[in-house]
């Protein structure tokens, strides 16, 4: 590859030296026959065989200002790459391409001068002859003429690249800055010959890809935000819990005992329904927002939202019985609800009624939660139910025991007492009341194990 290009070089160089030269009258430097101007100092050349005459002389060489001014624009075009095959042959055989992108049609040519050139000399409209091919020296580096990759130096005032040896612009005349490092010759390239010189490769690192403008933002319909997913696990994971935060465990029991998912509660409120995942999706009986559920420091706080079937606990010993509360046995279903003395309006007017022995409360069997099935009052001190026992029975439930619960009213009020039942009393979860840890409650379908975080 060396060996070619030292070929190359010397042929070139040879045919250059048999070229006819005009002497610089000013500085003494041999220039081509076609040059205007010399190439060491700028001065007018003499035509081919005319005496030459006495140059004036060229302006002292004065040091960049501390404060560089920028460069001016390049040319439209510049710095953007293009196809090869659609660019012409810039300067030096070199197709303009890559880091030079062509001019456009309204720019001028490449090593088209100005108008006007500095020193008042009219520059040649030729382009003036390629370097000779081994390039040296080094200078101080300014930032109006930084080399590019390939040792040749834009013109501060048109842009034209030039050779690191060309002390002003082959194209406009303007006296060019030195570089601070030596110009380092570029490989050879095959180029399409031409009789300005030797071709010179494109830079070698090709310019960024052009960013295309983001497209305009689609509007985007509202929607309506679906309820969060609860995170329901295995039994024997537990997830990392926030420090200070309380935490509750809801451990889901088969119907064989065995435990199954957990549900976690940290903090809260968090709703559980039919909308809200596994297990609850498929249970029929439960409302698509059940319940919300908030971990306290006390147990499990259950604030029903107004759901069809509500939440259930499970009775442990006794517990009082409320306006209304609503409790289940086996498989049925009970209300109760006081019975007052009847008393006469705000005008003194009787209600008629049968004759009242002193009803204090009455159970309904609900054949739903709205409707009535049958009714049971009660004046006794207190209301046996079981399956065989009792004043209410229920001969057709298997889940319901000989002796199941009681009710008693006396001095303290009324309450559900369960008689050690094999299935359990359950009774309806008032709005915001606590669950203490170790407590059962009935989800629609799903039975569930209150246990602390």
């Amino acid at each position: 590859m060396a060996t070619t290009c030292s070929s190359a070089s010397n042929s070139s160089a040879s045919r250059y030296r048999e070229a006819p030269v005009i002497v610089c009258p000013n500085c003494g430097k041999e220039n081509q026959d076609h040059y205007k101007f010399c190439l060491g100092c700028g001065a007018k050349l003499p035509a081919p065989g005319q005496a030459p005459a006495p140059a004036p002389p060229s302006p002292p060489s004065l040091p960049p200002p501390a404060v560089a001014a920028p460069p001016a624009p390049a040319p439209a075009g510049y710095g953007a790459a293009v196809p090869a095959s659609s660019s012409p042959s810039g300067p030096y055989g070199q197709p303009q391409q890559g880091t030079y992108g062509p001019p456009p049609a309204s720019a001028p040519p490449a090593y088209a001068p100005p108008q006007a050139a500095p020193h008042g000399y009219a520059p040649p409209q030729a382009a003036p002859p390629a370097p000779p091919p081994a390039y040296g020296g080094a200078a101080t580096q300014t930032p109006q003429s930084a080399p590019s990759d390939s040792g040749f130096r834009p013109c501060p005032s048109c842009q034209t690249p030039n050779p690191p040896q060309f002390k002003f612009c082959g194209a406009c005349g303007t006296p060019l800055a030195a570089s601070s490092s030596a110009p380092v010759a570029a490989p050879p390239h095959p180029q399409p010959e031409t009789s300005v010189g030797p071709s010179l490769p494109p830079p070698a690192v090709a310019a960024p890809p052009a960013v295309a403008a983001p497209p305009a933002p689609t509007p985007v319909p509202p929607q309506v935000e679906a309820p969060a997913k609860t995170m329901f696990m295995d039994a024997n994971q537990r997830p990392p819990m926030a420090r200070g935060a309380a935490s509750v465990r809801l451990v889901l029991l088969r119907e064989d005992g065995t435990e199954g998912g957990v549900l976690v509660i940290e903090g809260g409120p968090e709703a559980i329904g039919r909308s809200y995942g596994p297990p609850f999706d498929s249970d029929a009986y439960l409302s698509p927002r059940h319940a919300e559920l908030t971990a306290s420091a006390e147990g499990l706080l259950v604030d029903d939202l107004d759901s069809l079937n509500g939440v259930y606990i499970k009775l442990e010993g006794r517990a009082e019985l409320q306006h209304r509360d609503y409790f289940r046995v086996g498989q049925e279903l009970l209300f109760y609800e006081d019975l007052p003395e009847p008393t006469p309006t705000a005008d003194g007017t009787e209600r008629m009624g049968s004759p009242n022995p002193g009803y204090w409360g009455r159970v309904s069997v609900m054949i739903s939660p709205d409707r009535v099935a049958a009714g049971f009052p009660m004046n006794e001190e207190g209301v046996g139910i079981g399956r065989e026992d009792g004043e209410i029975t229920f001969p057709d439930d298997g889940y319901v025991s000989g002796s199941h619960c009681r009710i008693v009213g006396d001095e303290d009020g009324v309450f559900l007492e369960d008689l050690g039942s094999s299935n359990g009393t359950y009774m309806r979860v008032r709005k915001g009341q606590v669950i203490r840890p170790g407590s059962l409650i009935l989800v629609g379908q799903q039975l569930f194990r209150v246990d602390p975080g």
